[in-house]
């Protein structure tokens, strides 16, 4: 189960990246913003539970999922970051004081606080 877990997370901060960087597009500097650190509080889909835990900081135009850093973009609603193999795209929005990523094409969300 370790080994799926780490697979897992690099996979996913290979794709991300989502976490760090930019401000969402339009943000004022508010408490909307993707600026500092996340972590995942709750996570659903299939496969979604090796996900718990993991932090995910957003500074400058690096995202880094898990300390894995990766630049990102975000256009509108949705976050694409690049990596090595390929761009990952994610949507994201903010509820109340949580910050909700759904990375697209897994069928997972993950719930999000600031630290």
């Amino acid at each position: 189960m370790k080994i799926i877990k780490t697979i897992a997370i690099a996979v996913l901060a290979l794709g991300m990246f989502a976490c760090g960087g930019k401000k969402e597009e339009g943000s004022t500097g508010g408490a909307n913003t993707l600026d500092g650190t996340w972590k995942i509080s709750k996570a659903e889909g299939t496969g979604a539970d090796a996900f718990m835990g993991v932090s995910c900081k957003f500074e400058g135009s690096t995202m880094s999922l898990n300390e894995v850093p990766s630049p990102y973009k975000v256009s509108n609603d949705t976050i694409t970051a690049a990596t090595v193999i390929v761009d990952t795209k994610y949507t994201f929005k903010f509820e109340g004081s949580q910050l909700v990523i759904t990375p697209i094409g897994t069928g997972q969300k993950w719930v999000m606080d600031k630290q």
